[in-house]
């Protein structure tokens, strides 16, 4: 890997980094995260220069680096600029975020350390979670998050309350 990330341009190894830190990215995302306006095409320079990124689906809309290059390129992050992770985990969570994409703006809201940010994201989808039958995803949601906090939130404990009875618990 190390030979791989050595022979590139800079622009194109701090692409890598900072995008590293997604499971699976698309041209937007990859912008968001970069502040680069071409995320797109950046994603297609990757894949064309065969650098462990796959498309997820036939229009190459989404894409998923090889997880061993990944796991490689996050460790390198976090080694290089151990600032930044955060900075980047806010970043996702917030586009995920705003785009409905509930679950990976969780997960990255807690990887940046925003505790809070998480339970209230969590909290403003509960209801709809359930009125769109969807109890196993919030309760699997909310177990991610710490008991204690959630308690204290009376919106949340009626979402587990609906969510359990509606499962017949």
């Amino acid at each position: 890997a190390e030979n791989v990330l050595d022979a590139l341009p800079q622009d194109i190894l701090d692409f890598l980094l900072a995008t590293s830190v997604c499971d699976r990215l698309c041209g937007d995302l990859a912008g968001a995260l970069t502040g680069r306006q071409d995320g797109q095409v950046m994603l297609e320079e990757l894949e064309r220069r065969d650098l462990f990124l796959r498309p997820l689906d036939a229009e190459r809309e989404w894409f998923r680096y090889h997880h061993l290059f990944a796991d490689y390129l996050r460790r390198r992050l976090a080694r290089d600029h151990p600032d930044l992770g955060p900075r980047l985990h806010r970043r996702a969570a917030g586009w995920f975020a705003a785009h409905d994409l509930v679950s990976e703006a969780v997960t990255h809201a807690l990887a940046a350390g925003d505790v809070v940010g998480a339970i209230d994201l969590v909290e403003r989808h509960a209801m709809a979670l359930v009125e769109h039958s969807r109890m196993v995803s919030l309760l699997g949601l909310i177990n991610r998050l710490p008991a204690d906090a959630v308690g204290e939130r009376p919106g949340m404990l009626m979402a587990i309350a609906w969510a359990n009875c509606l499962l017949q618990r």
